[in-house]
Order: structure tokens, then sequence, then C-alpha cells
């Protein structure tokens, strides 16, 4: 028997958005019509052989049976039909129809309150430790999702985590949110969610200072051993742990550090770095795990095969170096904290000397170049103006690895820094000079041609962070030399092995390269070099430098005035006194062109005393030549005053975080006492 009302009918695959509506307001249907319905529609379906069936015109000479109107847009209101079939469905002409994305965005809202509100819930329970532990994993497992992470810091959850788990002293709970941390700092500006947080900075601090790392020590019971090898799997994928390296808490936390303070620094931020600032025992802390860690400095040598990062953990090392290197930039307290780490010093020059050697080693060796010049630059800032660091680094024969650093690294670039134009008497000079001559690459078999041109680009790249490690060497030494003459003469009476590759029984054991006598010699023979090719801003550079370390030697000490005399070209020091007005000028131009705020330039580049890189100062100024740079994770964008001299028995205020303006000024007295030194020698001696 047939029910007096007909089933929903669907035409193909689409079902019309009104059927149910208008069989509601259509008259009642007959049995006959109704069984007439059925049979015309079972008539009009055509089964293929799949089983599937097609929708074929219906037709009947006393009546036409077709499927409702459909209706595209229920939006429109110019439609007569629209506005009909929407006062049938009970609402406005303008019907608020959603469309496909903006339906799965807010169903992944949802999904996403769903799964931070459970998690929150567990790590509500206080008397349940392992639900707590379980639901931190869970969390850290769904922030490694970018859309996850997003949602955390859209909604604001941060603060609530973080409330909930703080106090908490359980390991893996403790590690999880240092590792919940690191994941929202990581982020572009992501510093300032962080430093929202209530007492962050003494819970960063604490953990810093702590006597145990919360990771160091293995659980008892077997579900805590499968949660903590999941917490060190997640800290892996974070990428803040990289492979090989032990997963701890510290390491996360020295990370997560060296990021707020990075991007601090960059926003001159002085309140977000001054809450570090006079936290009493953050640069101790810091400090003391940086020595920690290089304490293993001289294993890696051990073997031909074994790199830093074998035996070293690099990655915390460069965040310690970063941390205090940034700080020394806008704080002295780190400098008169430095001052009195005695160990510091003799590892910090040992890992100068192995980082060196593994430099030219290893190809595209990045653990290493960025080792020294995170290195570089924070003895930069600390002998900068500051007689305690200068006294205490010069105990540790840093003068003969920073001799042997200008030499070594001025020969690998000249090797490889073969500009195109003046090739032929450039690479002339090369091969008189150190036997070198790269043959052009057409000469080579086809099949040699891609490998060689790659291990061109190495090399190439490899060429701009020994350039950087060049000048910074040079301004280092500059430093120490400038405010002693003792260190001074000291220099030049020193025997040094000019060629010691830093591997093997010269770490371990005693040095027995052959020594030379003909330091300053070597070094002026290097600025021939450069005045002579003087093609490029590198070559102008690096001679401009080279004339302020030798006007600094000379200073004082008539024996090394005369030997700065004969070895230099045409035995006339008046090439090298306009070099240097040339070169004073284009740093007075340089920071005029600025308006003086030097937010975007360093001083680096002409005044050794701030301790940043010049290369990227180089970059600016020479467009015409390529690769003067290596990228670095640093930004160097600040122009800092020279740190004050304290008297031993000063107290330095809490907090000294300053962000000062361009020293042009100061630099440009620098290099008008050199040239009064050149020319008084010049005067003196062409006679």
């Amino acid at each position: 028997m047939h029910s007096s009302r007909s089933r929903p009918k669907t035409y193909g695959r689409q079902r019309s958005l009104l059927q149910d509506n208008l069989q509601d307001t259509s008259p009642t249907s007959s049995p006959d019509s109704s069984n007439r319905r059925k049979s015309r529609g079972s008539s009009g379906l055509n089964h293929n052989h799949n089983g599937t069936s097609n929708v074929t015109r219906l037709c009947d000479d006393d009546e036409t049976v077709l499927p409702p109107p459909k209706i595209r847009s229920l939006s429109r209101g110019n439609s007569q039909l629209s506005i009909k079939a929407s006062q049938e469905l009970g609402s406005s002409p303008r019907s608020s129809l959603r469309a496909s994305h903006e339906l799965r965005e807010a169903g992944q809202n949802h999904r996403f309150k769903d799964e931070i509100e459970y998690i929150l819930d567990g790590l509500r329970s206080k008397d349940r430790v392992r639900v707590r532990q379980s639901c931190c994993i869970d969390l850290l497992r769904s922030m490694l999702k970018s859309e996850f992470l997003g949602l955390v810091k859209a909604y604001r959850y941060m603060d609530t985590i973080y409330d909930l788990i703080r106090e908490d002293t359980n390991p893996i709970v403790v590690s999880s949110l240092v590792l919940i941390l690191g994941l929202v700092v990581k982020g572009s500006q992501a510093y300032r969610e962080i430093m929202t947080l209530t007492d962050i900075v003494p819970f960063l601090c604490d953990n810093l200072d702590s006597d145990m790392d919360p990771m160091g020590t293995l659980p008892s019971s077997k579900v805590e051993v499968a949660m903590y090898n999941d917490f060190k799997d997640l800290a892996r994928q974070s990428g803040m742990i990289m492979k090989g390296q032990k997963v701890l808490a510290k390491s996360i936390l020295l990370f997560t550090v060296a990021t707020i303070v990075n991007e601090a620094v960059e926003e001159q931020d002085a309140e977000a770095l001054a809450l570090f600032d006079q936290s009493p025992d953050f640069y101790t802390a810091v400090i003391g795990i940086l020595v920690q860690d290089l304490a293993w400095i001289k294993q890696p040598s051990a073997s031909h095969v074994m790199t830093l990062s074998d035996v070293l953990d690099v990655d915390r090392i460069e965040c310690s170096l970063r941390i205090l290197e940034r700080f020394s930039l806008v704080s002295k307290r780190p400098v008169t904290i430095l001052a009195e780490q005695a160990a510091l010093c003799p590892l910090l020059v040992q890992l100068i000397t192995l980082c060196r050697g593994h430099a030219f080693k290893f190809a595209q060796n990045t653990d290493s170049m960025n080792l020294m010049l995170h290195t570089l630059r924070l003895l930069i800032n600390m002998t900068n103006d500051f007689e305690p660091c200068c006294k205490m680094l010069a105990k540790s024969d840093s003068i003969t690895v920073l001799v042997q650093n200008i030499v070594q690294f001025y020969d690998h670039c000249r090797q490889v820094r073969i500009p195109s134009g003046h090739g032929e008497a450039h690479a002339a000079l090369n091969s008189a000079v150190h036997g070198y001559s790269p043959g052009p690459i057409d000469d080579l078999p086809l099949e040699d041609k891609e490998d060689d041109k790659d291990w061109r680009r190495q090399v190439q790249n490899d060429a701009s962070g020994w350039y950087d490690i060049l000048l910074m060497s040079i301004g280092l030494l500059i430093n120490m030399l400038e405010t002693n003459a003792d260190r001074r003469a000291q220099f030049t009476e020193t025997s040094i092995a000019l060629e010691c590759s830093a591997m093997g029984d010269c770490i371990h054991k005693e040095c027995l390269c052959e020594r030379s006598d003909n330091v300053l010699e070597r070094l002026v023979d290097v600025y021939n070099t450069e005045v002579t090719i003087s093609e490029t801003t590198d070559n102008r550079v690096l001679s401009a430098y080279l004339a302020l370390l030798l006007g600094c030697i000379i200073d004082g000490i008539p024996a090394n005035e005369t030997r700065l005399y004969k070895s230099v070209n045409g035995n006339t020091l008046q090439p090298m006194i306009e070099l240097l007005v040339e070169f004073s000028a284009m740093h007075h131009d340089v920071h005029s062109s600025l308006g003086g705020d030097g937010a975007a330039l360093d001083d680096g580049l002409f005044d050794s005393k701030e301790g940043s890189s010049s290369s990227s100062q180089e970059a600016k100024m020479s467009s015409s030549q390529p690769g003067g740079a290596i990228s670095l994770d640093m930004p160097m964008s600040l122009n800092l005053d020279p740190l004050p001299i304290l008297d031993d028995d000063a107290t330095p205020p809490r907090s000294t975080i300053t962000f000062p303006g361009s020293k042009a000024d100061e630099s440009a007295k620098s290099f008008m006492k050199i040239i009064q030194v050149l020319k008084d020698v010049e005067s003196r001696l062409s006679i």
C-alpha cells in the first residue's frame, strides 16, 4: 500500500534545497497521482552496466514532471524566485550562507578549542602527576604544528599555560614549559609575547643557574622513561637541539634567552634588556655554562676526522657567546664581570685556535666559522678601552693567535678572491707570492666542470667568512696594542709560528712549527700586496686596517719605526698617510649621510672599538664586489659608544642599558693620532 506522501526524489546527485518545504505547502496528493508519479520516477531512470543511474527527461502527454528549480544563491535579492524561496525557508532575502573555507576555519577553531581545553583540564589536576606529564607531552606534540601554535598565540592561551606549569617541580613538566617557551619565541617579534608573562626573567635565570638540569637524570619508572624519550624526540623535532647533541633543558633555555636578547638589542628595547641586566646571577650563570662547555676544547683535534660538533656542544657554546656578545655592546656590567673570570680568556683563545684549524680542514664548516666570529666580537667588546680585559687576554697568548689568524686567513683569502678586472696581472701576482694560480674552468673535461664549479662556490663562500675573521682579528689586535707600549714592544720581540695549523701536537703538546722573528715585516708584506692590487673595496679596506695596525705597532718604538720604513713600498710612508686620510674622510661622509644615528650601518668597518663585522658595511659600499660577507645569525645594525673605562674599585650601576649614537668624532681622533705618528716618522726618516 502506497503512502499518500511521496518520498523525496534525488535527481542525479543534486537534492533540492526546498524539497521538504515545497511538499509541505503543496496540496495533498491523491493515491493515484502518487502511484503515477512513482511509476514515472522508476521508469525515468536508466541503469547502466556499472549500477549507476542516469537521469533522463521525463515527459507525459497529461503532465510533465520536472525537478524543482535550483536556487543558485539565496543572497541575491533581485530574483523573485530567490525572495519567494527565502520566505518559504523562513529567512531574509540576504540569507547567511557561508563559504566552504569559512566553515572549515570554524571547524578548525572548534577542534582547537576542544583540544586545548582538554589539555588544560589535565594541567589543572594538581594531584595527578602522570596526567600533567602526559598533557605536557601532548601539548608539545600539538605545538610543533604551526597552525596549532598560531592559534595558541592568537587566542592568548600562553598566559594560562605558563601560569599552570611555572611553579611545578617535576622535571618533565618543567622541561616541557622550557620547550614551549622556545617554540613561542622562535617566531618573528615573538619575544614581546614572552616578556609579558609573569616573572618570566626570574624563571629563566633561576633555571639557568640551577645545579641540576631537569633532563640530566634518567627517570626510574618505565612510564616516565617513555615520556622522557618522547620529550627528547620532540625537542629534536623543534630544531633547537641538533642531531647528535644531548637534549638538556638548559640548552633550550640558552636558545630562548639568546633569541630574546638578540631581538631586544635589534629593536633597542632597553626595558626588556634591563630585566636580564638587573638579575644578580644571570651573567655568572651564562659564563659558568660556557666555561663548563669549553672544558673539552682540546678533545676534537684528537682525530683527523672528528669535527667540533662531534665532541663540543656547539649550539650551547654559540648561544652563550651570543648572549654575552650582545650584552657587552649595550651594558658595562658583563664586561666588568668577564674581567674577573680568569679561566674564560684562555679557553676563548684556544677556541679561536681550534676553530681556525677546522675552518681550513673542513670545507663549509659553518660551526667553526660562527664560533670564531662570535668569540672575536665578544673579545673586541671586552677590550674596548678596558685595560683589565686587555691585560688578562694578553696573558693567554692571544697576540700570537691573532697574528696567525691575520697571516693564514689572508693567504687563504688571497688564493680565492681574484676579481675579474686586471685578471692576468692579479693571477700572476698570486702565483708569485703564494705559488697558486687556478686554471680556467674551460680547460677542464666536461664531466669535471660541474664539480669544479661547486668546489669554487664552496671555497668562495668560505672566503667571505675568512675575510670577516681577518678584519676582526686586526681590530682586536689594535684594541690590545693601542693603549699599552709594553705589549707593542712584546709584539715585535716575540717569535711566532706563522704557519701553525693548530692541529694535533700543536694543541695537545708543544708546537714545534718553524717560528719567525720578522712578524712586522710579514704584516708589511701583506700591506704592500693589497696596496699594489688596490682593485676593490676589499683591498682598500684591508689596506686601511693594516695601516692602522702598523701605526699602532710603531708608536713610541724607534726600532719598529725604522723596520717599517725600510719594508714599506718605495721606502716612504706618504701613500699610507694618504690612504688613512682618505679613509677617515670616507668614514666621516658615511656617518654624515646617516644623520649621525648609525642605525643602518656598522662602525666596525672604520672603528675597531665597536665589535661588529665590517663585511656588512663593505657590502653596502661596494656594489661591484659580490659575496663580500657571509650571512650571520646575529643582526649587526647598531652603532654603540665604546664602553667607558671604570676604576678597579668602581661599582657599576645596577642597570646601564644604553643605545648611544655614532662615534664619528672619536673615530676621527683615533685616525688623526695614527696619521700624526706616521707623519712624524716620515719627516724624521726621509731626510
